[in-house]
């Protein structure tokens, strides 16, 4: 059996949490409409991927290989990405519900996040210099050690970052984030 699609197709509609994933490596692959969701998916590479419509909740990732991946409108819950192949780690993301998803330790420079949903998301030692958060919840998401360089917050809503305990240094804040910098000083703003 040949363990690598490679073409440039659809798949749609496909349940690979009932019917499993038959690959080791996927590439050009446009899936829509997909269920991943609970999947062991250990040590298969996407390779220039789109998830579109997709169901990936609490789908197993140890080893995966996400190389120029894109999310779009996909429900991502409780994701831990922090296991994933981190050779040619990069994604993107537009329209996702990222809720308790894991990024801890994950190198994410210049990630887009647009218009998703990273409520409880844990960004632990997380590299997201340049990374751009375009209208995104963070509430109660977890930012510690995390390198947060030139990252753009300009028009997200809803995050507490402790300056002293992340970089910061050229990140981009709207007036409406300052007190969730400012949460720590325990000062208020009026």
């Amino acid at each position: 059996m040949d363990n690598k699609i490679n073409i440039e197709t659809q798949i749609k509609n496909q349940n690979f949490s009932v019917d499993g994933i038959n690959n080791k490596e996927y590439e050009n692959i446009h899936f829509i409409s997909c269920n991943f969701n609970q999947m062991q998916s250990s040590n298969i590479d996407f390779i220039d991927c789109v998830f579109e419509d997709c169901d990936l909740s609490l789908m197993i990732v140890n080893n995966t290989g996400f190389k120029n991946v894109r999310f779009i409108n996909c429900k991502l819950t409780g994701v831990d990405f922090s296991v994933c192949n981190s050779f040619l780690f990069q994604v993107s993301f537009a329209g996702c519900n990222l809720k308790l998803a894991n990024f801890g330790k994950t190198k994410l420079t210049k990630t887009v996040f647009e218009d998703c949903d990273l409520s409880e998301a844990y960004f632990e030692e997380t590299n997201l210099e340049k990374a751009i958060f375009d209208n995104c919840n963070l509430n109660q998401a977890i930012f510690n050690f995390t390198n947060l360089k030139q990252t753009d917050f300009s028009s997200a809503y809803g995050y507490i970052i402790n300056p002293d305990e992340n970089k910061i240094h050229k990140a981009k804040f709207s007036l409406n984030g300052l007190p969730g910098l400012l949460m720590n000083y325990d000062i208020k703003v009026v």
